[in-house]
């Protein structure tokens, strides 16, 4: 934690002086809550960069506010019941819901099949689960058409995985 004194000057914030350094740490909850604050602040105001103009709230529309809320496993936990306020207003964002979690999962799932010696592929993602993969994206593609309904086909996050060590064999 500092202090410091911000001050305008020629069109932009600065500081005057120096930081004042209190030697204090924070937890990791504290840091993440921390963070999450910056960024949602960050994504209604944008950065403050200049005191010359009126701080003016950016238009989100729900779905850019639905995917800041599931970016990431604090925010989800953070704001759940905002994005369940979300979701029960416009239920056609629920592909996007889906979408979004299935993006939240690749890392976990792709070093589930770098442990099992998965070949490189591409694979389709919805919710947690893999539901369809292939050689190609295109192969994926027209998979995923065959197991889910049209007005779903969003939901589903594909995804390249290559492991190295497989493709070196």
């Amino acid at each position: 934690m500092i202090e410091a004194i911000l001050i305008p000057f020629k069109g932009k914030i600065i500081f005057a002086g120096g930081f004042r350094p209190y030697p204090i740490s924070f937890g990791e909850g504290f840091k993440k809550g921390l963070n999450a604050d910056f960024e949602k602040s960050k994504s209604k105001f944008g950065i403050i960069s200049s005191f010359d103009q009126p701080i003016q709230e950016n238009e989100q529309s729900e779905e850019e506010l639905l995917r800041f809320y599931l970016k990431n496993k604090y925010n989800r936990e953070e704001f759940w019941n905002e994005i369940n306020k979300i979701l029960e207003k416009n239920p056609n964002l629920n592909n996007v819901y889906h979408n979004e979690i299935g993006k939240s999962y690749v890392r976990e799932t792709k070093k589930i099949l770098s442990e099992i010696g998965a070949k490189s592929g591409w694979f389709a993602i919805v919710n947690s689960q893999i539901a369809a993969s292939g050689k190609t994206k295109g192969e994926v593609t027209e998979r995923i058409k065959d197991i889910l309904p049209e007005d779903k086909l969003s939901s589903a996050h594909i995804f390249e995985y290559g492991n190295k060590k497989q493709a070196e064999k």
